[in-house]
């Protein structure tokens, strides 16, 4: 018996014992004609059917799993072959048919007069200040904040011996005009450095002095006098 036998039979949402019926009747027609003998049993279709309701719980998921032909196919299928029985040949009526929308004639607008715009009233600008305190719900815009000039006064350079620490966590810079920053040093260097170079310098009016420090590995950086600590002997 054909998967697509029992499908077929079910296109018309009949009972079990009616498909059942209709296809043994057309086997045995069929079978008569060709072979002269009875080709299906009702035991092989209740089979067929037990086997389907184990593994798929109805014929609907049968169908749609197993046979990829799934509710849409089917009802399209209907749509197309199926009339009624009560002599008018009624279509078969389905949701899942497509109708060709009509085209619709766009409407025509009424002329309409044009009004003559009216200019929109000048406002001055306000000249007076307002002043709003925090927490009124305006935002309130943090003050820019200024550019840092560095102007070098003095420089030196110095030789001295790798006896120096840094403070850790302290601003360092990779130039002499303090405008790269390497960030912060570690919290707990162990390295050694040594001093090479010696500078002051005006940073927006105000005095400091930054040393030029190395380590064994040639790194170099400007820092802060103040952060270079001499190693106790």
């Amino acid at each position: 018996m054909s998967n697509w036998h029992v499908g077929l039979l079910c296109l018309c949402h009949q009972t079990r014992e009616r498909q059942a019926s209709e296809f043994i009747q057309g086997q045995l027609t069929l079978s008569n004609y060709y072979y002269g003998r009875e080709a299906v049993k009702q035991s092989w279709i209740d089979e067929y059917y037990q086997v389907i309701s184990q593994n798929y719980t109805n014929i609907s998921n049968y169908l749609t799993r197993e046979l990829n032909f799934p509710v849409a196919k089917r009802e399209q299928l209907k749509a197309r072959y199926l009339v009624s029985t009560d002599g008018k040949n009624t279509p078969y009526s389905s949701a899942y048919t497509t109708t060709k929308p009509s085209p619709s004639v766009p409407a025509t607008p009424a002329p309409s007069t044009p009004k003559p715009a009216t200019p929109a009233p000048v406002t001055k600008p306000s000249t007076a200040t307002t002043v709003t305190e925090a927490g009124q719900g305006d935002t309130i815009k943090p003050a820019k904040k200024a550019k840092k000039t560095v102007k070098i006064t003095a420089t030196k350079k110095r030789h001295t011996k790798y006896i120096y620490r840094l403070k850790g966590h302290k601003v360092w810079f990779k130039d002499a005009h303090l405008k790269h920053s390497k960030g912060k040093t570690a919290k707990s260097a162990k390295t050694k450095w040594r001093i090479t170079k010696q500078e002051t310098v005006k940073i927006n009016g105000k005095k400091a002095t930054y040393l030029k420090v190395q380590d064994n590995h040639h790194h170099t950086a400007w820092i802060l006098k103040k952060y270079v600590v001499k190693i106790k002997q």
